[in-house]
C-alpha cells in the first residue's frame, strides 16, 4: 500500500501508524521527548489516549466536553458547525456561546490555492465556556484547553500537524501543501502515464480535487448539471434515461486530425447514454466527457486519456 508506519524525528521523536488491510488508518502514537500521544480512528469517532475527542455529523462535528480533563467520560457534548467551500474546504467554526446566547467563531481558515494556510487572517483557535446545572454547578470547559482538536482542513482531510510533520492525509496518500506534491507514488501511476506520480490534482488545484489520494476529479460549479427527480444525470437540459439514448453505430464519431491527435464528434442527438453504450463508459465518466463537449462539440483524445487510461475508447459490441 506505501503508507508510513514509522517516521522518525530526532530527539528520539517519533510518529507510528497502524492500518488495517484494505489501507484504512486505524491509529497513530506520537512519541514525544517524554510523552507519547495514540489517537484512535473508529468510523469517525475519534479518540486520544482512550478519551472520546470528537465524531462528524453532516453539517459538522460533536465535540466531547469533559468537567476535569482527568475525566473518563464527556459531561456533555457541543455541536460545532462547519461552512466548507466548494472544493470541500473548512472555511469556518462556529458554535452557539451558551453565556451570550450568540453564535461565536471558533475558527477561520484560509488556503493557498494548492492547501497552505494563510497565517495572516484570524487563525486563532478559542474557547467557549459552558456553565452547565451539575451536582457541584462546575463550570464545564473544552478538553484538553490548548485549543480544537477537529483538524480537518483543506479538502476536509486530516493535518497531521505533529512534530512539525504537515501532511494532510488522503487515505492512499499524503500531502505537503507547502510543496504542492504527494509524499508517496500514485496508486494509479499506470492509468496516467503523462503526468507526474507525484503532482497534486493534475497542478490545477482550483478546477480539481482527490478525494482518496488515487485519482483527480473535477469540482466545478455547472448551473446545468444536476440530477432528475429519479436520481438520472442532467446536464443542459438532457437526462441520462432520455430518448436520445439508442446507438446506431456512428454516435461520437471518433475523427484524426493531420497531427494524429484524435477526438470524438458529438452530433446532433449524442447524449451521456449514447456515449456509455457506444464505448462501454460508465455514467460517471460519460457525463464528464459530455459536459468537455458542450463548447467544442468534442472529446479530445487527451481528456479521454485522463479519465480511462487510454486515448482509445473501447467500442461496445452489440447483438443483432
Amino acid at each position: 500500500m506505501n503508507l508510513p508506519v514509522h517516521i522518525q524525528f530526532t530527539n528520539n521523536r517519533s510518529i507510528r501508524y497502524t492500518y488495517d488491510a484494505t489501507g484504512i488508518k486505524l491509529q497513530k502514537t506520537v512519541y514525544y521527548n517524554n510523552r507519547q500521544v495514540t489517537t484512535d480512528y473508529m468510523g469517525g469517532y475519534q479518540y486520544e489516549d482512550g478519551k472520546l475527542l470528537f465524531f462528524p455529523t453532516a453539517e459538522g462535528y460533536v465535540k466531547a466536553l469533559y468537567k476535569e480533563p482527568t475525566d473518563p467520560e464527556p459531561a456533555l457534548y457541543q455541536y460545532i458547525y462547519i461552512y466548507k467551500d466548494h472544493l470541500g474546504n473548512n472555511r469556518l467554526s462556529y458554535t452557539l456561546d451558551p453565556e451570550s446566547e450568540r453564535v461565536k467563531i471558533l475558527e477561520e481558515n484560509h488556503y493557498y490555492p494548492f492547501g497552505l494556510k494563510h497565517n495572516a487572517y484570524a487563525p486563532t483557535r478559542k474557547d467557549v465556556k459552558y456553565q452547565e446545572q451539575l451536582v457541584e454547578k462546575k463550570e464545564i470547559i473544552q478538553a484538553p484547553s490548548h485549543g480544537l482538536k477537529f483538524k480537518y482542513k483543506y479538502n476536509g482531510k486530516e493535518l497531521q500537524d505533529e512534530l512539525g510533520l504537515n501532511w494532510y492525509d488522503y487515505g492512499a496518500r499524503n500531502y505537503d501543501p507547502a510543496l504542492g506534491r504527494w509524499m508517496n507514488i500514485d496508486p494509479l501511476a499506470e492509468k496516467s502515464r503523462r503526468y507526474s506520480p507525484y503532482i497534486y490534482t493534475l497542478n490545477n488545484p482550483v478546477f480539481f480535487i482527490d478525494p482518496d489520494g488515487m485519482r483527480p476529479e473535477e469540482i466545478i460549479y455547472n448551473p446545468s448539471f444536476g440530477f432528475e427527480a429519479d436520481g438520472s444525470l442532467s446536464i443542459g437540459g438532457e437526462t441520462s434515461s432520455g430518448d436520445n439514448s439508442k446507438s446506431n453505430g456512428k454516435d461520437w464519431k471518433p475523427v484524426v486530425d493531420k497531427n494524429g491527435k484524435i477526438s470524438y464528434l458529438r452530433e446532433e442527438n449524442d447524449g451521456i447514454k449514447s456515449l456509455m453504450l457506444q464505448y462501454e463508459l460508465s455514467e460517471s465518466i460519460a457525463a464528464k466527457l459530455y459536459f468537455l463537449s458542450l463548447d467544442s462539440g468534442a472529446i479530445s483524445g487527451d481528456a479521454v486519456k485522463a479519465y480511462t487510461g487510454s486515448e482509445i475508447l473501447k467500442l461496445a459490441i452489440f447483438d443483432d
